[in-house]
């Protein structure tokens, strides 16, 4: 059976995350009631409700690395790994995005007043930040200089 990333990471969060985070919270219940029957003297009673922690914490394990639950395989932790795995040498294989003077001007040409508007705002926010700092006469002066280079 092939299924996509999307089905195999819901598979796996509403079946067995759900499962694994509902034996979480019955080990946190064991653990607030063995430092209750701790504070009340009963040494017996909190021994078992940290083996019932214990035991809740192992099968929150189980619900998330078993090799079988409800009848099918439960590989869907180790599969999505993979699935990732593959989407990442995907992505470390593909060339890196160029970002050239043309392409953001052109950007800008195609964006709507909205984008224009936000755009601007966020310019005018640096400029306030900037008149506001001190001056770096040397950053500017070398600023400067790169544009003398400037055919």
């Amino acid at each position: 059976m092939s299924a996509t990333f999307d089905t195999w990471l819901n598979y796996f969060y509403t079946e067995n995350w759900d499962a694994a985070r509902s034996q979480w919270a019955n080990m946190t219940t064991d653990i607030s009631m063995a430092q209750s029957s701790l504070n009340g003297g009963d040494l017996a009673g909190a021994i078992q409700f940290c083996i019932n922690a214990l035991t809740h914490t192992d099968n929150a394990r189980l619900k998330l690395l078993d090799t079988y639950q409800y009848g099918y395989p439960r590989y869907r932790l180790f599969y999505l790994m993979n699935l990732i795995d593959d989407r990442l040498d995907a992505l470390e294989a593909a060339p890196p995005p160029t970002v050239t003077m043309t392409a953001i001007i052109n950007a800008m040409l195609a964006a709507k007043f909205s984008e224009l508007e936000y755009f601007i705002g966020i310019e005018d926010a640096y400029r306030v930040a900037l008149w506001n700092a001190p001056f770096n006469v040397e950053f500017y002066a070398a600023l400067a200089r790169g544009f003398q280079k400037w055919p």
